[in-house]
């Protein structure tokens, strides 16, 4: 399995990934997509934010490989 690694390095391609949002629900890990453009996969507002930069994530980690 991955590391978490900083936010910073997130892919912003629209693929999904794990964020980790520390401040959100206490401690929240949510599967999530950048999108500049609008909402994210669970009606964000841009970018990865659920409140307006209040509950940003600070890691992220790839999703896992599909189960066989």
């Amino acid at each position: 399995m991955s590391a978490w690694q900083p936010i910073e390095t997130a892919p912003k391609d629209g693929r999904e990934i794990i964020l980790f949002f520390p401040t959100y629900k206490e401690n929240q890990i949510a599967v999530y997509r950048y999108n500049e453009d609008g909402p994210l996969a669970w009606e964000g507002i841009g970018g990865w934010s659920d409140v307006e930069g209040e509950d940003a994530p600070t890691y992220w980690m790839p999703l896992p490989e599909a189960p066989q």
